[in-house]
């Protein structure tokens, strides 16, 4: 991660700058150097995040999302950014009531190229 998070309307949005080091994934689509990653806190039980190059516009599908008027107030989760040494950058949804872990795409890679996008994730479960 690249930079601190900066605040917006409804929650977050933070720079992410590919790590040097690491070969391209897939050397015929070109890995984006920057990504901007923005967190909205939709609701008090919704949340959004959104992944984009930070440096060219692409085109988006004009999905209609039928976003809440007002932002959460009393959010039923915690975001949280990992950002560990010599680990891939990862978003964790944890639930606050009970410390369930909902989300978590630190357990793998994250790519981000031209024709490609992958992100792995844990999801909890009992088994």
């Amino acid at each position: 991660v690249d930079g601190s998070m900066v605040d917006t309307d409804s929650a977050f949005r933070v720079r992410l700058t590919r790590m040097a080091n690491l070969p391209p994934r897939y050397p015929e689509s070109p890995d984006v150097t920057e990504v901007t990653l923005d967190v909205e806190m939709l609701s008090n039980s919704m949340l959004r995040f959104k992944f984009y190059d930070a440096g060219t516009p692409r085109y988006e599908v004009p999905v209609p999302l039928n976003k809440p008027v007002a932002s959460a107030t009393n959010p039923a989760y915690e975001v949280t950014l990992v950002n560990e040494a010599n680990k891939p950058f990862g978003i964790r949804v944890t639930r606050k009531s009970t410390g369930t872990v909902l989300w978590d795409s630190s357990v793998g890679g994250f790519t981000f190229s031209n024709q490609f996008l992958q992100i792995s994730t844990l999801l909890p479960s009992r088994y």
